[in-house]
């Protein structure tokens, strides 16, 4: 079935899209329901209805928009560099290597404040608080780390001598570890590059006159009434993409949507490749005729916008997580343990598009 341009559409298609997608991922949750086993998903996903589980996900933006430490300790310039370091780390492991970083390291922020305000942890942030950064540097302030490797002449020192803290920590914590080479030095090495992402995050941070003041810029872009939704997310992506190391195109959009931004959303495989499937302004991942990340942003945005004027009201973050949800299977909030993703194959997958490219064309 051919392709369509997405931008060519009417507000009634976009309806359409959006009504086809959400009930397609209603379906799914009723299948996996119907087949998935406790052992991997909590009590609350088979006792919950398809839509309380979908708002669920929705509502975690607010969750995500309350953590960040501007909204409820707006002078606290420590807690603000911890916060932003938490958030460049976490975002700059949100790859398809996640599994082999979150081995070695982690900067969950929920445990983190957890920590300082005395709090009891879940047996998840239990198990792996011993892993966290705060550990490797004894502190999360941006000045303080930057301080402790002042004494090093050239980038790849200070990545060597950081790597010898994160394999101290990993070490004291799982002395039996089989760590192999993985914090060997190395320009393409997994925890090399995320140590330059935390250094180039912590010069950024103080280029910026410190962590409060990046947070309340953030904050003004994203109230500035003379910029579209589409400038902010661009001005915002596009800087942290010049200044941080490892942050492309897909990464900064992830960190701003795990802040609770709801204009933004991030063009992971999983979006992209739906969009692909279906929009002829989204080239295939392995071509990229496109710029991708902003094509995929752009269209999240212009659909929110043009389901606004059909009554419904929804953010471009709304409408990833369901396609995301959808193609992912990745129920993470109802994880039970370790989790598993219930993945649409990539048959199942391209007979939805299919159905829907049909539907386009006879509607």
């Amino acid at each position: 079935m051919e392709k369509v341009y997405f931008f060519d559409l009417k507000e009634k298609y976009c309806l359409l899209i959006y009504e086809k997608f959400l009930s397609a991922l209603f379906n799914r949750v009723r299948q996996i329901q119907r087949e998935a086993s406790d052992d991997y998903l909590t009590s609350e996903f088979f006792s919950s209805s398809p839509e309380e589980i979908v708002q669920r996900y929705w509502a975690s933006a607010k969750d995500l928009y309350s953590a960040n430490p501007l909204h409820y300790d707006p002078h606290n310039e420590e807690l603000a560099s911890a916060y932003l370091i938490c958030r460049f780390v976490s975002s700059g492991i949100n790859t398809r290597n996640l599994k082999i970083y979150k081995t070695f390291l982690n900067a969950n922020w929920s445990a983190y404040k957890k920590s300082i305000e005395k709090k009891e942890f879940s047996e998840q942030e239990q198990r792996d608080w011993g892993k966290h950064i705060v550990h490797s540097f004894n502190t999360l302030n941006h000045k303080k780390i930057l301080e402790r490797y002042s004494s090093c002449t050239s980038e790849e020192e200070k990545v060597r001598m950081m790597l010898a803290d994160l394999k101290e920590n990993f070490l004291r914590n799982a002395p039996d570890g089989n760590i192999n080479d993985n914090f060997d030095y190395g320009p393409r090495k997994l925890l090399s590059k995320i140590c330059k992402t935390i250094l180039s995050a912590c010069i950024f941070i103080e280029n910026q006159g410190g962590a409060l003041a990046y947070l309340k810029k953030v904050e003004n872009t994203i109230n500035d009434n003379s910029l579209s939704d589409l400038e902010k997310t661009n001005k915002l992506s596009k800087e942290l993409g010049r200044n941080i190391s490892g942050y492309k195109k897909a990464l900064p959009r992830d960190f701003f949507k795990d802040m609770g931004y709801e204009i933004f959303a991030k063009p992971d495989k999983h979006t992209v490749q739906a969009f692909s499937n279906l929009f002829l302004e989204v080239s295939s991942p392995r071509k990229k005729t496109c710029d991708i990340d902003e094509v995929v942003s752009s269209i999240f945005l212009k659909m929110a916008e043009a389901l606004f004027l059909s009554g419904i009201k929804t953010t471009a973050f709304r409408l990833d997580k369901i396609v995301w949800l959808l193609k992912s299977g990745h129920y993470y909030l109802h994880y039970r343990g370790k989790g598993k993703d219930y993945r649409l194959s990539d048959e199942e997958f391209n007979e939805f598009c299919e159905d829907l490219l049909r539907s386009l064309r006879h509607s």
